[in-house]
């Protein structure tokens, strides 16, 4: 991820373009409610590739049995989604 935030500015102008469209040439454009479902959807799918790329690092193997270190995982995770925020 990047040093800001990872909605930016430019991806909001991009939703923005993506859910504009013209009817009989008349620009209509996307309600606060399309360009918020927009952010969620786009958001979720960060998380989704960021948890593909990264869960297995946090599963091991214990003297009992198979462990998964969830506090380290969720830790990484805040820093990877909110990376412009002090941890």
């Amino acid at each position: 991820m990047t040093d800001q935030h990872p909605l930016t500015n430019k991806d909001l102008e991009d939703l923005e373009k993506l859910l504009t469209s013209s009817v009989l040439g008349q620009l209509v454009l996307p309600s606060d409610f399309e360009l918020a479902r927009a952010a969620a959807d786009w958001q979720l799918e960060k998380v989704i590739k960021w948890l593909k790329d990264h869960a297995a690092v946090y599963m091991y193997e214990a003297h009992d049995g198979p462990c998964f270190d969830e506090d380290g995982l969720l830790d990484d995770f805040k820093k990877a989604m909110r990376p412009q925020e002090d941890n």
